[in-house]
């Protein structure tokens, strides 16, 4: 089972009520990507505050945690809430993290998860990243891993702006 924890960030816009009408189904997702399919709503959404407890006795499929953070924590902390709200409340094998502007393939969650399973070495995995529009083009990857190196303080990105052959 997959659980969902959407963390807002401090938002000013409207995009926590689009969030709320998208899982209500009253709102299609357009992509060149995928076929938007209306027969998984509604999608009940379960709201908190950063200091309120989630209640993982609601922690089952078509339901959507939502952290209402009070103020703009910033990244790396908006993820560390959510990390850490999924801890306490779920005790998770795994943890993804995605960005809100992240189209993925229905399978990929999956394919990760054995990837995983496979080899008790692996700690981290990630998918192949492509760019959205690339010139036109959805072939072109932005992200297939990396190095870090730590004598220069940098890292070195695997696969940037190759178009995937595959």
């Amino acid at each position: 089972m997959y659980t969902c924890i959407l963390v807002d960030n401090g938002s000013t816009d409207d995009s926590i009520e689009k969030i709320k009408e998208y899982c209500k189904g009253k709102i299609a997702v357009g992509s060149k990507f995928f076929k938007y399919e209306p027969s998984n709503k509604p999608i009940e959404v379960v709201e908190c505050g950063r200091d309120d407890r989630l209640d993982i006795s609601k922690a089952q499929k078509d339901r959507l945690f939502l952290i209402k953070n009070d103020k703009n924590y910033g990244f790396a902390k908006g993820n560390n809430i959510g990390i850490q709200y999924a801890l306490k409340a779920f005790n998770p094998d795994y943890i993804l993290l995605l960005n809100n502007d992240t189209v993925v393939d229905r399978n990929f969650l999956t394919e990760l998860v054995k990837l995983m399973e496979s080899d008790g070495k692996i700690g981290i995995a990630g998918p192949k990243i492509y760019y959205y529009d690339f010139n036109g083009r959805s072939d072109v990857i932005s992200f297939t891993g990396g190095d870090i190196i730590p004598e220069k303080g940098s890292g070195k990105r695997y696969g940037c702006g190759e178009i995937d052959s595959g």
